[in-house]
């Protein structure tokens, strides 16, 4: 059982508001010099830059106040790379079973959305458009979702409170706005959809408490990226029997999957169970209730957006953010006068 530290854990979070409100004052800035002049390029460029600065930003922030190195950031390796991105198929094969029900669901509206995406393969053979599709969609998936948001949600936002608090805690905190704050980045997307991001959130989150490995996490969000796109875009192909069918192959293979990798799938539960068991039903409620509020603080400020003129608004990013981190600072200090 993890005692609260009441001081210890406002300063932390007061310090995730003021870093992840950083990353919204540079999302802004650097989103809107890259994307209009840049087109497609600037918006890789975009996410790649913001993956990097989150990285910069977490490091400095983490090295002053706790002593923390790249390797507590989860920039290191569990086992080797290789092992590491096996083992992340491996987390991602076991959570695919509960994903199924969901693509059956939304694969008419998700083939849609890959339809416009990738209009410009419906004029090649379907194996060289399928190929097109595997190398588009590894590049695509790791530039804009893995490599960003794993720095953030895992690296960060999880190993800061599982590190400082209490794992639980740093689970619930880093899967709540993880998952459902795709209610506010894609307003397009329908209540379903947004469910749909659990299972992957929780695969996710259980990985990195495993493996304290930024690539182990990496490696699952970025195969589920790509494998999720296959029965869709076989549907918006018009091959309809072919696109259902796939989600039930790729069933069939990941049953395979797990089965070969019974020293995988055993330590994942072994960790998963500690997580919860070292814990204790507190701190999985606190880290619950936390992780709306961290939700709700950070996706309300970046709906402001919308809501102010953008000098204001960032004004107001400035000061919230230096507010945070300043008395995030000063707590500490006094955290160790006591």
């Amino acid at each position: 059982m993890y005692p609260v530290k009441k001081l210890k854990l406002l300063s932390l979070i007061l310090e995730s508001f003021g870093v992840f409100t950083l990353f919204i004052i540079f999302s802004i800035y650097v989103d809107a010099f890259l994307s209009k002049t840049l087109g497609f390029v600037g918006v890789m460029l975009f996410w790649l830059s913001y993956g990097f600065f989150g990285a910069v930003v977490a490091y400095i922030i983490r090295r002053l106040k706790g002593g923390w190195t790249w390797r507590d950031l989860g920039f290191k390796i569990h086992r080797s790379w290789k092992k590491d991105i096996w083992y992340g198929f491996v987390i991602f094969a076991l959570c695919y079973f509960i994903t199924i029900p969901f693509q059956i669901i939304f694969i008419p509206s998700v083939s849609k959305q890959i339809s416009q995406q990738l209009g410009f393969l419906q004029q090649m053979s379907l194996p060289v458009a399928l190929l097109a599709v595997t190398g588009i969609g590894l590049i695509i998936g790791f530039i804009t979702g893995a490599f960003h948001e794993e720095i953030r949600y895992r690296g960060y936002l999880q190993g800061l409170f599982s590190k400082e608090i209490a794992p639980a805690f740093g689970f619930f905190v880093s899967l709540i706005p993880f998952s459902l704050g795709h209610y506010f980045s894609h307003p397009e997307w329908t209540l379903m959809q947004i469910l749909n991001t659990l299972p992957l959130g929780i695969a996710i989150c259980l990985g990195y408490y495993a493996s304290r490995s930024l690539l182990v996490v990496m490696s699952i969000h970025t195969i589920a990226n790509l494998l999720l796109v296959y029965a869709p875009y076989l549907y918006s192909r018009g091959y309809i029997q072919s696109s259902y069918a796939v989600i039930f192959l790729l069933g069939v293979f990941f049953i395979i999957i797990c089965i070969l990798s019974k020293n995988e799938v055993k330590e994942l539960l072994i960790k998963s169970k500690e997580l919860f068991t070292k814990s204790g039903l507190k701190m999985s409620i606190l880290g619950i209730l936390f992780g709306f509020v961290f939700l709700f603080v950070i996706d309300g400020l970046r709906l402001l957006k919308h809501q102010m003129d953008q000098t204001a608004y960032i004004l107001l990013l400035v000061v919230f953010s230096v507010f945070c981190l300043g008395l995030s600072f000063l707590k500490r200090n006094k955290i160790a006068q006591n």
